[in-house]
């Protein structure tokens, strides 16, 4: 019995860690992540969409797929983005499916972990796939997704 509770505990606790873990596919770089207004304040929304929670877990607000006149792409959650940070962070994916699909990297681009609640901005290399639908919010250690919004 007292092994039990130990293993537990230990379980536990490693599903209570960050959920900042790396996990493998097209990244976009920690400096695409910006809060700077001057760069997102006047976006040329292409798509928008609005966050469903799933598995028990909330989430909801706006986002937009959008540019700005100099023709650079942001995926922009907006101030109304809420989560649940139960774990610390959680890891943000724009994705060609409604539910992520880690095994197969072609399939999404992580945008960045965040770790709380508001408006994010995540700057994109290129303009995305118009198969880039989906914005998935992701807890990694526990394997989890806690939301999505279809772009439209």
């Amino acid at each position: 019995m007292k092994h039990l509770i130990i293993f537990s505990f230990i379980g536990l606790t490693l599903f209570a860690q960050s959920c900042s873990k790396d996990v493998s596919g097209i990244e976009i770089s920690e400096d695409s992540i910006t809060q700077d207004p001057s760069n997102t304040s006047i976006l040329t929304k292409i798509f928008e969409g609005t966050f469903t929670g799933q598995n028990g877990y909330p989430a909801s607000g706006n986002v937009i797929l959008g540019k700005n006149k100099e023709e650079i792409h942001y995926i922009s959650l907006k101030d109304n983005f809420a989560t649940s940070f139960a774990t610390g962070s959680v890891t943000m994916y724009l994705s060609k499916e409604s539910k992520l699909k880690l095994s197969d990297g072609n399939t999404y681009i992580k945008l960045g972990v965040i770790n709380k609640n508001g408006k994010h901005d995540f700057k994109l290399d290129k303009a995305p796939d118009g198969m880039f639908k989906y914005v998935i919010v992701w807890c990694a250690p526990a394997a989890i997704q806690f939301g999505n919004s279809e772009l439209k």
